[in-house]
């Protein structure tokens, strides 16, 4: 088993996966007690996408290990990937009471926290970030979304411009620095956030990495077209490369051309959105998809928002001749369902 083991890991690091988790499957046969065993397996079977397989391994070695610290954050993480946020919560408060919380534990606690839209409580937990390491820029950026979604939008400004003066070419907090000022009324420094946004926009690289934000947010900062367009190349440029990834593991058939799609029967359509209830999106499309020719078009929608209960959400629903919540739904599941 320990030499199966130190074969796996040997070929872990090679990169060849495929072969590394056989020798991890039969370490933990021989050896079911071993939480490294499985720890070992649960990683690699995440590097293969295999995410169920994964939060099983993973699992057991937390079970083996309650105090093991790596153990819970894995098994945490894959949970909150699947969209299973309860569980991994419930994995975050099940380490062992004498285990420290380090930051890690924190941040991924306040994540999840915010995922399951509990503001106050993953404020609460970012703010102890914040008190052990008072330069955290991730702890000030999800603490400033934190309060946004309590309606504390001064607070949550200060959030993000303490972020800019930390790491001045972080341009996501320098947008969300004026967009939330704005909403707060308070137009004191709004010159020097436009001046934040401008220097942090100058300082992207063509080929960086940029996080994600919202370029409509933009928008109403200003009428600088060049600007405008600079920041939806940007976030352009992110989504395409998530995409390609996603691509990458999704179910690997041909795609049809069109005259091959057309020939089979109706043209299929699929739109994604968040904005399936009552919001202008939704106002506007919900005609246009109730007049479309069901003869010659099918219409699949795919939501990521809640379900609000309004008569405009039903009417969008019966709109589609397939709606899909994905409210829930792991991103590699979405891809492979809409591919």
């Amino acid at each position: 088993d320990l030499q199966q083991w130190l074969q796996g890991v040997t070929l872990a690091k090679q990169g060849r996966l495929s072969q590394a988790v056989g020798h991890f499957e039969r370490a933990v046969r021989l050896s079911p007690g071993v939480p490294l065993y499985w720890l070992n397996l649960a990683s690699t079977q995440r590097k293969l996408h295999r995410m169920e397989q994964a939060i099983d391994s993973a699992r057991r070695a937390f079970e083996l290990d309650p105090a093991h610290d790596t153990a819970c954050h894995l098994l945490a993480e894959l949970l909150r990937m699947s969209n299973r946020d309860a569980e991994s919560l419930q994995a975050l408060d099940a380490l062992d009471p004498a285990t420290p919380r380090n930051l890690q534990h924190n941040l991924l606690k306040g994540a999840v926290l915010m995922s399951l839209a509990r503001w106050q409580d993953a404020a609460l937990v970012f703010l102890q970030v914040l008190a052990e390491k008072p330069a955290d820029t991730e702890a000030y950026m999800q603490l400033g979304f934190a309060l946004s979604y309590l309606k504390r939008f001064g607070e949550a400004a200060e959030c993000f411009r303490t972020v800019t003066i930390l790491e001045p070419a972080e341009f996501g907090a320098a947008v969300y620095a004026a967009h939330y000022a704005a909403w707060a009324c308070d137009w004191q420094q709004g010159p020097e956030d436009i001046e934040r946004l401008a220097r942090a926009l100058a300082m992207q690289q063509p080929d960086g990495e940029t996080p994600a934000f919202s370029p409509f947010c933009v928008l109403s900062m200003n009428d600088d077209a060049l600007m405008h367009r600079a920041v939806a190349a940007m976030e352009a440029r992110r989504i395409a490369t998530s995409v390609r990834a996603s691509s990458r593991r999704a179910v690997a058939t041909s795609w049809p051309n069109a005259a091959q799609a057309v020939a089979a029967g109706r043209i299929r359509i699929g739109f994604v959105s968040a904005d399936f209830r009552t919001h202008a999106t939704s106002i506007l499309l919900v005609q246009t998809l109730e007049r479309l020719p069901r003869d010659r078009f099918e219409v699949f929608l795919y939501s990521h928002g809640e379900d609000d209960g309004t008569a405009l959400r039903r009417r969008m629903q019966a709109a589609a001749d397939h709606f899909v919540d994905c409210s829930r739904m792991p991103t590699e599941e979405q891809t492979a369902r809409i591919h």
